[in-house]
């Protein structure tokens, strides 16, 4: 469960919380951005509310300072041509420390990959990517 609540914080954290002018503040002022530490500060907090166990802050700790290792790394890095890379770099790195943490506690495995149901879904999101697109296309 810890896996969905910290994907559901970084989901809020990182796509509605964060409004465009922050993002162009932080690729401007890089570091010294103020809005760079206010998004990390977010997603500590959101990752503690849905976390709701104040015995798992340093949960919200570990994920508010891999946050901010990790973006001041894209932000340090990227480039107008690579923006888009460290774009997929960065969430991955987010969704890997989340993981990370669920198997820590042991939540995190593949028995998912034996549900059906699951299977079903994940099938039709995939299918509503490149491929629609491609149909859609042609």
């Amino acid at each position: 469960m810890i896996f969905i609540k910290l994907i559901l914080a970084h989901l809020l954290g990182d796509f509605i919380l964060q409004p465009n002018s922050w993002v162009a503040d932080k690729e401007h002022y890089k570091l010294k951005s103020k809005f760079l530490y206010l998004h990390v500060l977010i997603h500590t907090v959101l990752s503690l509310v849905f976390l709701w166990d104040l015995q798992l802050w340093w949960v919200a700790v570990l994920v508010g300072i891999s946050h901010f290792i990790i973006d001041a790394a894209k932000l340090s890095f990227q480039t107008l041509k690579t923006k888009k890379s460290w774009f997929f770099i960065d969430q991955l790195l987010h969704i890997l420390v989340i993981a990370g943490i669920s198997f820590y506690f042991g939540e995190f495995n593949f028995s998912f990959l034996q549900n059906q149901e699951f299977l079903k879904i994940l099938m039709a999101a995939l299918f509503l990517t490149t491929p629609a697109s491609v149909f859609i296309k042609i």
